[in-house]
């Protein structure tokens, strides 16, 4: 039996079938545009990479006005630390939990709740963030090596904002080449938690 007569014997015609196909296949596209990384590794990743844009965005906004000169000796750890205390005033602070990394293949293992551990902080100047001349980003905060299961286990902040997943053996080469630190946050209750612990 020809294979074209036997989509005839199940009552599709073969122009039906190929446009079945077309149509699964274009769905699939649109979901990989709506989920990239799908998979529990893959939004766990994700997530990382969405908490350190976040961690960025506050840094970005430590020099306020003209008169805000960054101290020299400053490095990112110092800037994160004041960017946490300026947002912390703010009436919708960041959640503490956007400065942690969670292992989700502890998960997997049934050994819940996460395991929760700060991300890694670059001994770099702080000045990186907003040097604009550098021709390279410098990596600024990242996920520990092996955060993740899965084959890019790591996401790296950059001077410039971006992000980026590592392999573990790209992440474990970052680690040794600069000797990041985990991130210490002593995080002060804002004007709202104040209020409401009254």
């Amino acid at each position: 039996m020809d294979w074209k007569q036997q989509f005839k014997v199940h009552d599709l015609s073969f122009r039906e079938t190929i446009i079945i196909l077309l149509v699964v296949a274009v769905c699939e596209v649109i979901l990989m545009f709506i989920f990239p990384w799908r998979g529990p590794v893959w939004n766990a990743v994700t997530r990382c990479g969405i908490n350190q844009r976040s961690i960025y965005r506050i840094m970005s906004r430590v020099p306020d006005g003209d008169e805000f000169e960054l101290p020299p000796e400053w490095t990112v750890a110092d800037l994160i630390r004041e960017a946490v205390r300026k947002d912390r005033q703010s009436p919708h602070p960041m959640e503490e939990n956007y400065f942690i990394c969670r292992n989700i293949s502890k998960v997997r293992e049934c050994d819940f709740p996460y395991d929760l551990r700060p991300y890694l902080v670059f001994p770099v100047p702080a000045s990186v963030v907003f040097d604009e001349s550098l021709q390279k980003p410098v990596p600024i905060l990242m996920c520990w090596p092996g955060a993740h299961d899965g084959k890019h286990c790591s996401m790296v902040l950059y001077s410039d904002g971006t992000t980026n997943p590592l392999t573990p053996e790209e992440a474990e080469k970052l680690v040794a080449e600069y000797s990041p630190v985990p991130l210490e946050i002593e995080f002060e209750t804002g004007p709202e938690e104040d209020r409401e612990s009254q």
